[in-house]
């Protein structure tokens, strides 16, 4: 089970806090919300501190995401970013060549 809750909201920046295991079913469902936040907002950031568990699929997904266009031409700037987490789920992250802020 996977809990997703919006704790922070401008017009340019929205943070949403994850909270339970992102697995299976989960992933898909993630996958949608962000798509959507992403087509509305300029930076999305995933509040990973209550996430127990990532399967190969969200690892996958996260992969994906943090690897998005930059926003500027400059080169400045990322569409999404990940935050805190469990040293568990940053060794997993980082081992998996993700890097949580």
């Amino acid at each position: 089970m996977l809990r997703i809750d919006t704790i922070s909201q401008t017009c340019q920046q929205v943070v949403l806090k994850l909270e339970g295991r992102l697995a299976g079913a989960e992933v898909d469902l993630l996958d949608q919300i962000v798509t959507r936040w992403l087509e509305l907002i300029d930076h999305l950031i995933l509040d990973l501190k209550g996430v127990k568990f990532i399967d190969r699929a969200g690892i996958e997904l996260l992969k994906s995401w943090v690897r998005l266009p930059l926003l500027q031409e400059n080169g400045t700037g990322v569409r999404l970013s990940l935050r805190d987490g469990s040293r568990f789920i940053r060794t997993l992250l980082e081992s998996n060549g993700i890097r949580a802020i």
